[in-house]
């Protein structure tokens, strides 16, 4: 497939990932589909350019269309990354992977600067590596780490990833917000106790609510007019527990 064709081979390569992780099929298992060794499918999607051949064969174990893959390449506006329903197990299984990912997101595949960061030994380094490649969100390449995963990340239908994601996103807030660092520009935070009624409770709710709608606007609008390395993280947890009665950290002495 030549590249002054208007639907390159990068373009089908992507395309071919991406029914990859929707239908939750690792680069191991399509290796095994098509009796040939994991490595090879590695270097297929790694390649500049590719052959009709290849690619049909491809088509043919996982019963797609060619004529149809062409016409999603043709269409291909790489609008993000949908998780398939594997990976998103996977993740949800391995937390402290989804952290590793996470941080490799943010800091650009800077290994060292993780490692460095959480004093990781060698060995756990290529093992969440190796398995965060296994579960394909990453390739690795001779001099970098590749990821595969796009802004915005989106999740299957009746997905567990918001609630998992928020859990560990209010995890690591709670711990930075009452860690012993007094820096006031990197954190803030308010808790309250209150009795109200169940009107003035519900306008709170809602309040809260239209803040998270507000960030959400504001994420996508400065994401997508200044460069990334222009932009600040902050981790936002918001939340209102309303409980007749809150169960407390009372046990047997």
């Amino acid at each position: 497939m030549g590249q002054n064709s208007s639907i390159t081979f990068p373009k089908i390569a992507s395309c071919l990932r991406d029914i990859l992780k929707e239908r939750g099929i690792t680069y191991r298992a399509l290796a095994d589909m098509l009796q040939v060794s994991e490595g090879s499918i590695k270097h297929f999607f790694r390649k500049k350019d590719g052959n009709v051949g290849e690619i049909s064969r491809i088509c043919e174990v996982l019963d797609f269309s060619f004529f149809d893959l062409v016409l999603r390449a043709k269409e291909h506006r790489a609008p993000g990354s949908q998780l398939s329903p594997a990976q998103e197990s996977f993740l949800i299984a391995n937390p402290h992977h989804f952290d590793f990912l996470d941080e490799l997101i943010m800091n650009k595949g800077k290994v060292a600067e993780i490692q460095a960061k959480y004093q990781l030994t060698d060995a756990s380094v290529r093992r969440y590596i190796n398995d965060l490649e296994e579960a394909s969100f990453l390739e690795v390449h001779p001099n970098r780490i590749k990821l595969l995963l796009k802004s915005p990340i989106s999740y299957s239908e009746g997905s567990s990833m918001p609630k998992f994601v928020a859990k560990r996103c209010a995890t690591r807030v709670t711990q930075f917000l009452f860690s012993d660092e007094n820096d006031l520009y990197r954190k803030r935070y308010v808790t309250r106790t209150a009795m109200l009624s169940q009107e003035t409770g519900n306008l709170i709710i809602a309040k809260l609510m239209d803040i998270g709608k507000e960030i959400d606007e504001k994420k996508r609008h400065e994401c997508a007019i200044y460069p990334i390395e222009d932009l600040e993280r902050f981790e936002i947890f918001v939340g209102v527990a309303r409980d007749d009665d809150p169960p407390r950290d009372i046990i047997d002495l």
